[in-house]
């Protein structure tokens, strides 16, 4: 019976080292990308020298990744082993980013003394496994298909066109149709069990429009905070004025040959456009990367705000909704995003395509 004893403490302590490990392992693996991007850069090598290496979050070099310095409006290729230089850089501050198809880094602000100065960029990957697809369609208005990862199509998902009245639901066979008319839209498509998604498309006046979209499974609780963001982005598609705000889907912005958000923000800025112009992330103002870092293959949707007398003044504007019924809206503070001097007074805000 003692031995019988010993051997179950044994067997608990045993179990619960194992346990102790994989808790430590586990925190290690969480908390390593957010270590000081300092801590893993290499060491500087001389005066008027940058260098660096640029990862993805779990600390695999990114070869060929385009690494920029707005303010100097420089920029190289990191190598296979993902390092990168910069020569002939003078003393200062500067913010340093690193972008690659599918992958994004916030800047990061980097110190060159008297040694140089060096800088660990960490790449955060956005694009989606399967992304939407937009296509022409021979009836006018929306149609389209929603998936799963495994391409089943899902029925009963709530299809909603954000900031307007159309709204429905994908029959047996995963299909949907909504009667738009022309205009640039946002579709928020939702159901239970899976991650929502958002789909940005503009429909023609002579055509109409397809979509084919693919929902992934919901891993762990629905994002609360997304929906906080998507409903603010309906207030907004509500409310703002023609005159001061312009919303781009990735179609609007390859009919207007623009390869990137900084083209279109130079197209439509009022004043200067310097290197520190920054571009908010799915609507949410504390995550902003920085302008010359986004693409027009990057996104879904995005928004783009002028400053304007009559921004938010409560016009009469329209049409305003699927009916065609000009509406008046007065726009609380809280709800007018405020314009930016680093970016020409303008405010940008990208839907990334996840």
């Amino acid at each position: 019976m003692l031995l019988d004893r010993f051997a179950s403490v044994k067997h608990d302590r045993s179990h619960r080292c194992l346990f102790a490990t994989l808790v430590a392992f586990t925190i290690a693996v969480a908390i390593s990308p957010m270590l000081g991007a300092q801590e893993l850069a290499p060491k500087p090598v001389g005066p008027r020298t940058l260098i660096g290496i640029v990862t993805d979050t779990l600390g695999a070099a990114m070869a060929n990744a385009d690494v920029s310095i707005p303010k100097l409006a420089r920029s190289v290729r990191s190598g296979a082993d993902g390092a990168f230089r910069f020569d002939d850089v003078d003393p200062g501050t500067y913010a340093v980013n690193a972008r690659s198809v599918g992958y994004i880094s916030p800047n990061a602000r980097v110190d060159v003394g008297g040694n140089g100065g060096s800088v660990h960029l960490i790449m955060i990957r956005f694009g989606t496994i399967i992304p939407s697809v937009v296509t022409t369609a021979a009836r006018n208005g929306l149609s389209g298909v929603v998936g799963d990862t495994a391409h089943k199509p899902l029925p009963n998902v709530k299809v909603t066109i954000m900031g307007a009245a159309g709204k429905t639901e994908t029959d047996s066979t995963g299909s949907f149709f909504i009667p738009l008319g022309p205009g640039t839209y946002m579709l928020r498509l939702e159901r239970s069990g899976y991650a929502r998604q958002v789909v940005g498309v503009t429909v023609p006046k002579d055509q109409g429009r397809n979509v084919a979209a693919w929902m992934a499974p919901q891993a762990g609780n629905s994002n609360a905070t997304q929906a906080t963001r998507l409903f603010e982005l309906n207030q907004r598609l509500i409310r703002m004025s023609p005159t001061s705000s312009k919303f781009f889907s990735r179609d609007d912005l390859v009919k207007l040959g623009l390869t990137d958000l900084s083209s279109l923000a130079h197209r439509w800025a009022e004043g200067v456009i310097t290197g520190g112009c920054e571009v908010s992330i799915n609507g949410d103002g504390r995550e902003k990367v920085p302008l010359t870092a986004l693409l027009t293959l990057d996104v879904e949707f995005v928004e783009l705000y002028q400053r304007s007398s009559d921004f938010g003044s409560g016009q009469t504007r329209g049409p305003t909704s699927l009916t065609g019924n000009p509406t008046k809206f007065i726009t609380k503070t809280s709800m007018r995003p405020g314009t930016s001097p680093d970016c020409g007074n303008l405010m940008l805000i990208a839907w990334l395509r996840n």
